[in-house]
């Protein structure tokens, strides 16, 4: 189900504008400027599904966190914005769960697949989060 989540956030991507790079790894998150999105839409109800298949393969340690009890599950990310909108890069945050981290991914190019309201002269980073609830 990931693969058909991400293959779907990329042909959605490239269909609109040049994909923006992504990578995994870590920001000086709460000093990014927050990210305003017009609205996206992704199913949620396949994201769950497919983080509850994550959780159950127990291939990832996320704590506490169980298939059935995965509120407050949270992922930060930070985009580079240019000016005309389009995002160019994400970085999200290694969880050290890779299937965790691409469905975030998948998720953060569903949200941006439409640019993003031009919000400086250069090219800037913002930041935000996905926040699963069960």
């Amino acid at each position: 189900m990931i693969k058909d989540i991400l293959v779907g956030a990329v042909a959605l991507a490239l269909s609109s504008q040049a994909a923006p790079e992504i990578s995994i790894g870590s920001a000086q998150w709460e000093a990014l400027q927050p990210l305003k999105l017009k609205a996206g839409s992704f199913n949620g109800a396949a994201a769950r599904a497919e983080l509850k298949r994550i959780i159950r393969s127990k291939k990832c340690d996320l704590g506490d966190v169980t298939a059935d009890d995965f509120h407050d599950l949270t992922v930060r990310f930070a985009v580079l914005v240019a000016p005309d909108g389009a995002v160019r890069r994400i970085v999200v945050e290694q969880k050290s769960c890779l299937d965790l981290e691409k469905l975030v991914a998948a998720m953060v190019l569903q949200l941006v697949k439409r640019p993003v309201p031009p919000q400086r002269e250069e090219p800037a980073w913002y930041g935000s989060k996905v926040t699963f609830d069960s």
